[in-house]
Formats: C-alpha cells, structure tokens, sequence
C-alpha cells in the first residue's frame, strides 16, 4: 500500500500502486501542465472599461478628464451649468496607461485601463517557494509508486530512468515577455477637421485640441461657414508632454495623442 503525504503532515488516503513505470513521466507532466495552466488563468483578466455619458447640453469642448491616484473624474462646466461624475478606479488597473475614446454619436467617452500584471503584485520568492513545495510533493508522490514497483519487478535502472524523467519535467519553459516602452494615449472624435487644420498644445499636464474649419459654398464662394473646436485633457503627472506625438486617422477621422511615461 502506498500512501501520498504533503509535508504538512496531511495524508490522503492508501491505494495500491499498479502503475507502469513507464507512464510516469506523463503523468508527471499532466499534472505539472494543469497547474501552470489553473495558475495563467488566475492571472489573467479583461481591460477594465467604463463608460459615461455625457449631459447633452455640454459639447466636448467643456469636458475635462482628470487622474490622481485611483479617483477619476469628468467634469463640465459652462457660464450657468457645471457636472460632475467621479469613478474609483479598480486596485488592480494600471492608471499610467487609461485611455480615453469619445463617441459623438452617443455624447459619451469610454474610459479603458490594462489590468495590472498579477506577477509583478506577487512576492516572487513566494511564488517560487509555492512551486518548489508542489514539486517535491509531487516527487513524493512518485517515489512511493516508483519504490513499490521496484520491490517487485523494478531494478537499478529502472529508478535511474524515473529520475531522469522528474528532472527533465522540473524544466518549465518561461515565455519571453517583451515589454513596451509605457504611453498615455488619448483618443477623440475630429470629425469635420483636416488633419492640417488641427493644432495640439501641451501646458503642464494637459493638453489642448484646437480646431478651425471654413466651409466655402455659393458660386463664388463668397458665403462661408466657421466649424471651431476646443477640447483640452489633462495627462498623468509622468507624462512627458515634451515628447507628445499626435497622428489623425484619415478614415475613421480619430485624433490619436501619445504622451510616454517617465
């Protein structure tokens, strides 16, 4: 009879080992696969997203969005009427990477910010320490079997062979995670305005969208029409807004701003 005991001095139940010696490198990698696989999916969750709307008697240009810590905040304010709308941010969103979308057509803005990476929240010796106690475990386990076989029919070789098998599945191929350089992006409806015809200023920590279009219509062209527009956005205090870029998509007619992060 052969019984499996963590080192906690729990034991789980005896049973007669009747397992090939063969097949324990295969049970032995199932295992180990389905706990890296159970602990990926601990790890992993969607962006958090939120979105708001907009009262429709402010236009976009008397919007502003601002970050401290893990409060945001939108708010509108016009000569007789002002709003405002605060949000808590999750714990474990990355608040240097929020991203903001305007959508005219609804009068309302999506808020979206990448969900940490759990890894970088966990102790990683913890972590180690975790794998190591399931690997010895494990080892336990599979020298109870290994050790009843052999008092039957298992020689010297056969227990070199099962060792070799358990030091070959301690190696976990890790993936290479190449990580990119950190940006705040802002994104926002330019519908109506040529690229040439938009200006971007950054001041402190925000940054203003201007824009101005005339339309010229009549035989002539002597009737005109002006298309204004103001909008200004307040970035994280670790953007570097010495370094901003902005590019204006022709097709879907998005202003998109880009700010890194020091």
């Amino acid at each position: 009879m052969a019984s499996f005991c963590r080192r906690n001095g729990q034991c789980e139940g005896g049973f007669m080992a009747q397992v090939d010696p063969r097949q324990i490198h295969d049970m032995f990698a199932t295992v180990l696969t389905s706990i890296l696989n159970a602990h990926a999916q601990h790890q992993h969750k969607g962006d958090w997203t939120r979105k708001v709307l907009i009262p429709s008697e402010f236009t976009v240009d008397e919007i502003d969005i601002s970050v401290r810590g893990y409060k945001l905040k939108i708010i509108g304010n016009r000569d007789d009427d002002s709003f405002q709308v605060s949000i808590n941010i999750p714990d474990d969103v990355n608040i240097d990477a929020l991203s903001t979308k305007w959508l005219e057509v609804e009068h309302s803005v999506i808020i979206t910010g990448p969900r940490k990476d759990l890894r970088s929240q966990v102790d990683s010796d913890h972590v180690k320490a975790q794998m190591e106690a399931w690997m010895e475990d494990a080892k336990e386990f599979l020298h109870e079997i290994v050790s009843h076989e052999e008092k039957s029919e298992a020689t010297d070789s056969t227990r070199e062979k099962s060792e070799c098998h358990l030091d070959d599945a301690r190696e976990v191929p890790k993936e290479n995670k190449v990580t990119e350089p950190a940006v705040h992006r802002v994104e926002m409806d330019v519908r109506g305005f040529l690229p040439d015809e938009i200006s971007v200023v950054a001041e402190g920590t925000k940054v203003t969208v201007t824009g101005y279009h005339v339309q010229q219509s009549g035989e002539t062209g002597e009737d005109s029409e002006e298309q204004r527009m103001k909008r200004t956005v307040t970035f994280p205090e670790r953007a570097d807004l010495k370094k901003i870029s902005w590019n204006v998509d022709r097709q879907s007619q998005v202003l998109e701003v880009l700010a890194p992060l020091m």
